[in-house]
């Protein structure tokens, strides 16, 4: 497929998010349920930090974005921190239309907390096999410069 017809599809994507959570946003006044009222502000934020992100995808793809071309591993690792992030939004949501309103309150953010911390561990996890190969890259690469004759 082409780039253009992909951005596309990120575009149209990325609007239904962001119109649901704007649409959510625009009618979080008129809900009367407390409990329902602060669950849809986490769909709220997931839809529009969500729509944002497949926007940043459409542009990547695009090659748009300052500097991709030249720092791509920091787009990348934004571009999926926004991602990540978004998907909390979602998990909070979850978490606060379930959750039963007297017992358990203070534990509310704990499942979004642990998801927030697996996240980081995973994301720390594959840097350093990316940091080990890196350097075993590296110590080969010296250890057969080294061997040759001179």
């Amino acid at each position: 497929m082409s780039s253009a017809l992909i951005a596309r599809i990120f575009f149209f994507y990325g609007l239904a998010f962001f119109c649901m959570g704007l649409a959510i946003l625009l009618e979080l006044g008129r809900i009367s349920d407390q409990r329902l009222r602060n669950a849809l502000r986490m769909l709220t934020f997931f839809g529009l930090v969500h729509g944002s992100h497949e926007w940043l995808e459409m542009f990547q793809r695009l090659e748009l974005l300052p500097g991709q071309l030249t720092q791509p591993l920091v787009w990348q690792s934004g571009r999926i921190a926004i991602l990540a992030i978004s998907f909390l939004g979602l998990a909070g949501f979850g978490i606060l239309l379930l959750m039963d309103r007297d017992r358990l309150r203070k534990w509310r953010w704990a499942p979004v907390l642990l998801m927030a911390l697996i996240w980081v561990i995973g994301l720390l996890a594959i840097r350093s096999s990316s940091l080990d190969r890196k350097s075993t890259r590296l110590n080969s690469s010296h250890s057969s410069v080294s061997r040759m004759p001179s």
